[in-house]
């Protein structure tokens, strides 16, 4: 039987996947200018909607889609804060923080309103009826469902966004290895390797110099 050749570092920059270009200033740019773009627009109108001011047509549209939006404004705050739970006690991975900030956002621009709602439905003592009130009652209600399913450990949603964190996890994780070895073909040392510990890394073995060359004069002697 054939013994295997080992992979020399030689081989590992052969194939290794070239990095994906880096981002030019241009497309850094251009897609802030469509942040700053998009969330412009939904500020501009909510205050239309609100009637802050009035600009001819487009003010009939916001209020149009207002309407049509506003049978699911119960559901946005109970929702946002059930995925920050998830997150919250789901397992640890390494941009966990960063996903529990942006959700955590998400949930708090919603909480003043629904802070709002809850003084609404017991304002003045008086308790506001169902039928007044029916979306309000129908986000606090949510908002009860989904607290005491997280600490029950019942899954309010099906499942679904339990597959949406993993598959986010494998994503981030494919990133990072994809990064990491780019860095090996540059020669350069992953982050968090122990240098004292790690003569491997992703099942490759690293050589010394000699026994590299020592592999070449046998190859060199195969092929005469």
């Amino acid at each position: 039987m054939a013994k295997p050749i080992p992979t020399t570092s030689f081989d590992i920059i052969l194939e290794t996947p070239k990095p994906r270009p880096k981002l030019t200033t241009v497309t850094i740019v251009l897609a802030i200018l469509a942040v700053v773009g998009v969330l412009g627009g939904m500020i501009l109108l909510v205050l239309l909607a609100l009637d802050v001011f009035y600009i001819p047509y487009l003010t009939e549209f916001a209020k149009f889609l207002a309407l049509i939006l506003s049978p699911f404004v119960p559901f946005l705050f109970p929702g946002f804060l059930g995925v920050f739970l998830k997150i919250c006690q789901h397992k640890t991975w390494p941009r966990k923080k960063a996903w529990m900030f942006i959700t955590g956002s998400w949930g708090f621009q919603h909480f003043q309103r629904a802070v709002t709602d809850a003084v609404t439905l017991y304002g003045g003592g008086d308790v506001c009826g169902l039928k007044e009130c029916k979306g309000k009652w129908v986000e606090w209600i949510l908002v009860g469902v989904v607290v005491m399913c997280q600490i029950g450990g019942w899954k309010w949603d099906g499942g679904y966004v339990d597959l949406c964190i993993e598959t986010i996890i494998m994503d981030e994780a494919e990133r990072q290895a994809r990064a990491d070895e780019a860095k090996i073909a540059k020669g350069e040392m992953p982050e968090g390797t122990d240098l004292e510990k790690a003569d491997k890394f992703e099942g490759v073995v690293y050589k010394s110099a000699d026994e590299e060359k020592k592999e070449l004069m046998a190859r060199d002697e195969m092929a005469v």
